[in-house]
């Protein structure tokens, strides 16, 4: 299930809605994955979320204020961030590991 949310965070960079469907998979199958190298996975997930989630509203919220261009440069530093987390995550799924620190910002 992990590899489906990186999918749909993947396709979320286009149509939102699939990254909202991706943070409510992993919300679902955090518990399920509990004491599993998997659940790394789903924290990462789940934080990824959030964390993206606050970017953007900053964005718009800076975009209202008439911040245009600062809220664009957020934009845009958000989508470098959000492919790099994403890229991450499903590298080391697909080698079987675990996410070393799933509570950082970084990648």
């Amino acid at each position: 299930m992990a590899r489906a949310v990186y999918i749909l965070y993947f396709v979320g960079l286009i149509i939102n809605f699939a990254a909202i469907v991706g943070f409510v998979l992993a919300w679902s199958y955090r518990k399920e994955a509990r004491g599993t190298w998997v659940a790394s996975h789903f924290q990462f997930q789940i934080r990824t979320f959030w964390i993206g989630f606050g970017m953007i509203l900053g964005a718009f919220l800076a975009m209202a204020y008439g911040a245009v261009m600062l809220g664009w440069l957020t934009m845009v530093v958000w989508l470098v961030w959000a492919v790099a987390r994403t890229v991450k995550g499903w590298k080391l799924l697909a080698a079987g590991k675990p996410v070393p620190d799933p509570e950082t910002l970084y990648w």
